[in-house]
């Protein structure tokens, strides 16, 4: 995720709203901030719009595949009472 400074505290807290596991941070040229970090694919399926919204549509991100894990117990209990 690569964003304007001013906005890398309000990327880290969604992020941390989407199970993300940021691993590391750094100050780019021009005043800008990249951030990697892991999240659950389901947790940021829509995040170009939500990133946008936070950065004033002036951060990006991509996406590659890492790892599969297991959903948390609490978690998988509100993904059945949804699908019924």
């Amino acid at each position: 995720v690569t964003v304007p400074s001013r906005c890398t505290g309000a990327v880290l807290a969604d992020l941390a709203g989407r199970r993300a596991h940021v691993t590391d941070q750094q100050t780019l040229p021009g005043d800008r901030t990249r951030l990697d970090a892991t999240a659950p694919l389901g947790e940021v399926v829509r995040y170009a719009a939500a990133l946008a919204g936070l950065t004033q549509a002036e951060g990006s991100f991509t996406l590659e595949p890492s790892h599969d894990e297991p959903l948390p117990p609490a978690r998988q209990a509100e993904v059945l009472a949804k699908i019924g």
